[in-house]
């Protein structure tokens, strides 16, 4: 449904209305009317999913496309809206701009543009991720180092390196094929199928390349990252590093929800978890936090003063490369719940009076490193109200789009 905004009790709003956008003007006016069309068809479908799937083609669609994530509309009266305004509404598409100081990588790295074409993003500048064949946002891209040491990797062929113990993954683009040989280094290859490998000491890696190939990448970690080109020497992509320090007024020790909308890592860290985000301090006992674990399925994470509050939603298994909405909402001495995907949530209680105290945000990684979330994030939302749970599914299941 496009402009006007056209509701089952007549009411209509024009695009014109929205101008000067803001939550104080015409807002709680779309509000109200979301709310009263919300209690309608709610009615009518019966739960909170098949509603989401309602309200995805009317009135809450088509203010979305405006850019705003309209957290906790459905279902709510305006006022409850309002004070559920989010204090942080981090939207990664081409064009936003973060915090002052709070991103930085200390190379080049490269992206996909949304025609599809390979791109390389400057020294310490966002890379924002597009699907190659449908050039649609996947967001900012927050991987680890990584190092590339196939030499001329734009014109692949067969070659030799001495690589130190550890994890290795060998992908290729094109037709043809690369096989591994050397030490226990071994398979082949393919635009389908990367290989990973581990060595145990020092080895020299043949790499032998059959038919065409366009690039060739063998680099450190246990699965494929964004391309990193070489000419005469091995190259190294520096981490992506996203670290913003809180203004004072802007953490509610008490309660909050949050959302979160990314994409999954291409493999699974074999030992560590991968972080989306965490609000924390410098140090790892203080946090709220979203993170997939070893086993691929995520869970939401609140430590206090080190003791650890951890829940995962129902279906909480996230296949490599795939996109997932996430919503929860915390309150000290109360219940943490959490949705995935329009699911019904989960609940864990947090005893106490206060959550931890946060004055670092932390995109894709946590305090001390080392947990990368090596996917792409498109949308981080924080508000300092507790929404009632029961409206979680609806915020998870609607796509807070980016354009």
């Amino acid at each position: 449904m496009g402009w006007p905004l056209v509701f089952t009790n007549g009411k209509t709003f024009t695009e014109a209305d929205t101008e000067g956008f803001n939550y104080t003007g015409t807002f709680p006016l779309i509000a109200e009317e979301m709310v009263n069309e919300a209690q309608t068809l709610i009615a009518a479908v019966g739960t909170a999913r098949q509603l989401a799937d309602v309200m995805k083609a009317g009135p809450v669609a088509s203010v979305r496309r405006r850019g705003r994530a309209l957290v906790g509309v459905v279902a709510l009266d305006p006022m409850d809206v309002v004070l559920a305004t989010p204090v942080l509404n981090s939207l990664f598409r081409p064009g936003f701009v973060p915090e002052s100081g709070a991103f930085s990588r200390a190379s080049t790295g490269t992206y996909f543009d949304a025609g599809g074409i390979l791109r390389t993003g400057a020294s310490g500048a966002l890379r924002f991720a597009s699907d190659r064949s449908t050039g649609e946002n996947l967001g900012a891209l927050i991987e680890e180092a990584s190092t590339n040491f196939l030499l001329q990797s734009d014109t692949p062929a067969t070659r030799t390196v001495s690589l130190a113990a550890g994890t290795y993954t060998l992908w290729v683009e094109g037709t043809g094929s690369a096989a591994l040989s050397g030490g226990t280094a071994s398979g082949t290859a393919t635009a389908a199928t990367p290989v990973t490998f581990t060595l145990a000491s020092t080895t020299s890696v043949t790499v032998t390349v059959s038919g065409t190939l366009t690039r060739y990448q063998l680099e450190t970690g246990s699965f494929r990252s964004t391309y990193i080109p070489t000419t005469t020497a091995a190259v190294t992509r520096a981490a992506d590093a996203y670290q913003w320090t809180l203004p004072t007024d802007f953490w509610n020790p008490t309660e909050g929800t949050f959302y979160l909308d990314a994409v999954t890592a291409p493999g699974k860290a074999p030992v560590n978890s991968q972080f989306a985000f965490e609000f924390g301090d410098t140090t790892t006992n203080n946090r709220v936090s979203v993170l997939r674990q070893p086993t691929g399925a995520l869970s939401v994470q609140v430590v206090i003063g080190g003791t650890v509050y951890q829940t995962s939603p129902p279906n909480s298994f996230i296949p490599d490369n795939t996109r997932f909405r996430l919503a929860f909402a915390v309150a000290a001495g109360g219940q943490l719940n959490v949705s995935l995907n329009g699911d019904f949530f989960t609940q864990l209680s947090v005893p106490g009076t206060a959550l931890p105290l946060a004055t670092v945000f932390r995109v894709g990684d946590r305090a001390g490193g080392a947990r990368t979330w090596n996917g792409s994030i498109l949308q981080i939302g924080y508000a300092q109200r507790r929404l009632p749970s029961t409206y979680l599914p609806l915020i998870s299941a609607v796509p807070q789009t980016v354009y």
